[in-house]
C-alpha cells in the first residue's frame, strides 16, 4: 500500500504564499513610504513658499510705510527743484537782456547812445531806445541794423517808432526778440516776412521817408 504525505504539500504551499507576502508587503512598504516622503515634501515646501510669501509681505509693507514717511521730503525736493528751474531762467533772461545790450553797445559805438531799455518777461522782447545826434547818425545805425552784424545774431529785430527832437536828434525805438520764433509760437506769422527780404515795411517807408526829407534840410543847412 502506497502512502501520499498531503501535510508536505500543503507546507510547501503555505510557504510559498508567505513569501508571495512578503514581496507584496515590501512593495506595499516602499510604495507607502515614497507617498510619505513625497507629502512631507509637499507640505515643506508649501510650508517655506508661505514663509516666504509673509517676508515677502512684509518688506513691501515696510517699503510702502517708508515711501509714505518719504513723501514730504520728495515735495520739498520737487518744490526746490521747480524753485531751482525759475532762477535759472530768471538769471538766463537777464544774462540774454544784459549780453544784446552790450552787444548793440558796442555796435552804436560812435554812432548813437542808449538812452532807454524796458524788457518784456512774457514775451522776451527788449526794447532799446537810440538817440542819433542828426540824420546822418541816423542813416549809419539803419545801417549797422540791417547789416548781418545784427540780422545773423538776432534773427527778429524790428524798427519802432522814429521821433525827431527839437534839438535835432533822432531817438529810434528797437525791439529785439532774445527767445527764437518757435518758443513764441510765430513761426506761421514770420514765413511771409522772412521770404521777402527785399520788400519793406510800413516802419521802414515811414524811417526812409522821414531820413530823406531830413537829409535834403541838412543839406539845406549846410548849403
Amino acid at each position: 500500500m502506497t502512502e501520499i504525505n498531503f501535510l508536505s504539500s500543503r507546507t510547501r504551499q503555505k510557504q510559498k504564499q508567505q513569501e508571495q507576502d512578503k514581496k507584496l508587503f515590501k512593495i506595499a512598504s516602499l510604495v507607502l513610504g515614497g507617498v510619505v516622503l513625497i507629502l512631507v515634501l509637499i507640505i515643506g515646501l508649501k510650508l517655506l513658499i508661505n514663509l516666504r510669501i509673509q517676508n515677502k509681505t512684509e518688506t513691501i509693507a515696510e517699503l510702502k510705510k517708508t515711501i509714505v514717511n518719504k513723501e514730504d521730503v520728495e515735495l520739498a525736493y520737487l518744490i526746490f527743484v521747480n524753485k531751482l528751474n525759475v532762477i535759472e531762467e530768471i538769471y538766463a533772461a537777464r544774462s540774454d537782456k544784459q549780453t544784446a545790450m552790450n552787444y548793440f553797445a558796442d555796435l552804436m559805438t560812435d554812432v548813437a547812445t542808449i538812452t532807454g531799455m524796458t524788457y518784456d518777461e512774457e514775451s522776451g522782447g527788449l526794447i532799446l531806445q537810440l538817440d542819433h545826434p542828426n540824420v546822418f547818425f541816423l542813416e549809419k545805425s539803419m545801417n549797422i541794423i540791417d547789416s548781418p552784424l545784427v540780422t545773423d545774431v538776432y534773427k527778429n529785430v524790428k524798427k519802432g517808432s522814429l521821433s525827431r527832437e527839437d534839438q535835432g536828434n533822432y531817438l529810434l525805438r528797437l525791439t529785439i526778440q532774445l527767445k527764437t520764433i518757435e518758443d513764441l509760437g510765430l513761426l506761421e506769422n514770420n514765413e511771409v516776412n522772412a521770404g521777402a527780404t527785399g520788400i519793406e515795411t510800413d516802419t521802414d517807408k515811414q524811417i526812409n521817408n522821414q531820413m530823406e526829407l531830413d537829409m535834403e534840410l541838412g543839406a539845406e543847412e549846410l548849403n
